[in-house]
């Protein structure tokens, strides 16, 4: 008798453990058969912390521009720059 609790190390997992308990054999994927699509949360962490530097490096910019500071053109100054253009047109 197969304990519903005694999980370790069979060879379907969780999944092929129910099956078996249930019915008894587990269905195995014939060999070049596609198995099921895996997703890595290190995948979804690698995105939202690239999209958090990503997002930081523009803030400092913004915010930058927006002070004027260094080399970098203020935003009051870089809209009348834009209108000027578009008026000449």
């Amino acid at each position: 008798m197969l304990a519903a609790g005694v999980a370790g190390g069979f060879a379907g997992g969780e999944a092929g453990l129910k099956q078996y308990v249930a019915t008894g054999t587990v269905r195995l994927r014939k060999p070049g058969e596609p198995g099921p699509r895996q997703f890595s949360p290190l995948t979804l962490a690698g995105l939202i912390a690239l999209a958090g530097a990503v997002g930081g490096i523009v803030l400092d910019l913004v915010t930058d521009a927006g002070e004027g500071s260094g080399s970098a053109v203020g935003i009051s100054q870089l809209v009348s720059a834009l209108e000027c253009s578009d008026s000449s047109q």
